[in-house]
């Protein structure tokens, strides 16, 4: 709207109610229950024996991040009926899946169970600008959450504005680096 790209009479009339949908990371008692209606649907529809999942690969389906949410939690379903024929999931079945999520437990565990992620900073030997060093910060942080940067910004404490501003004048000083 600030842009000009989208008329604000339009926004305020689309703009009925706001739904909150946080990602299935944060719901993880939802994983299991959505991957046997998924893997059910997926049997059904290729004619194929699944019927459950074992605990194991239970626990390893709620140990996935699952970035791409329910979608990604579908597809990894539709894979797998599509790959076996078995009565219930087994970890083995999940073996290539897994392999591409983010998994829960990597990081360390401190003392009150949240996961901790460790990131190393250089320390140039000319030293660093209090922006460069920032930048890096900035940058790390956007990696950990996979370019989220609603995530980011809400990790870092600062509102999504600022650190699109921050973002945007991270690149406008890395496409001056270039140009000399």
């Amino acid at each position: 709207m600030e842009e000009g790209a989208f008329r604000r009479d339009l926004y305020y009339r689309l703009k009925i109610g706001h739904i909150v949908i946080p990602p299935l990371r944060d719901r993880r008692e939802e994983i299991v229950p959505l991957a046997k209606m998924f893997l059910r649907e997926f049997a059904q529809t290729k004619r194929k024996g699944f019927a459950g999942i074992s605990s194991q690969a239970g626990e390893l389906l709620e140990q996935c991040d699952w970035p791409g949410n329910v979608r990604e939690l579908r597809n990894a379903m539709d894979w797998v009926v599509f790959m076996y024929d078995d009565t219930e999931l087994q970890p083995f079945h999940l073996e290539k899946v897994v392999q591409g999520c983010a998994i829960a437990s990597q990081g360390e565990k401190s003392a009150g169970g949240t996961t901790e992620k460790q990131v190393i900073l250089p320390l140039p030997d000319g030293g660093l600008s209090i922006k460069e060093y920032n930048d890096l910060i900035i940058q790390a942080v956007l990696d950990a959450h996979n370019g989220n940067q609603t995530a980011t910004a809400k990790y870092l404490d600062m509102s999504l504005r600022a650190l699109c501003y921050r973002l945007e004048q991270m690149r406008n000083r890395n496409a001056g680096k270039k140009e000399e």
